[in-house]
């Protein structure tokens, strides 16, 4: 089994997957972030707009980063978002636009937050920028 999939929890007839983040965001009128967005087999798909947290922080180091941007999909959006400075350990909007599946990723270190080197991706990959305001 390729490395690729060590990462996925479970996959339906459904092409996407998407793994909510276990926090609320009552006051805001974003959704919470998905820690993940996964899609396999389909064409990337429109953008969308969430928010991270302050909570992220406690995140990080516990989940991998691949890439610079764009991210592989097994990914975590808000660790990625701090990484690309879109937003800081405090949380904040994002904009995730999703993206065609690269054939290798670049890790860096960016704002505090390590990405690692990953090979070809079979799922869709995304990249974070700035909410419009």
């Amino acid at each position: 089994m390729s490395r690729v999939f060590k990462h996925v929890f479970a996959i339906t007839s459904a092409a996407s997957l998407s793994i909510l983040a276990d926090h609320s965001t009552a006051d805001t009128a974003l959704p919470d972030c998905p820690a993940l967005h996964r899609v396999l087999n389909e064409p990337p798909g429109e953008p969308f707009e969430c928010m991270c947290t302050p909570e992220i922080a406690r995140t990080e180091g516990t989940v991998k980063l691949y890439g610079s941007g764009p991210y592989d999909s097994v990914s975590n959006i808000c660790i990625a978002a701090i990484h690309a400075g879109v937003t800081s350990q405090e949380g904040g909007p994002v904009r995730v636009v999703p993206r065609p599946p690269e054939d290798s990723f670049e890790g860096t270190i960016a704002n505090g937050v390590a990405s690692e080197n990953w090979g070809k991706s079979l799922f869709n990959t995304w990249d974070v920028e700035e909410v419009a305001r």
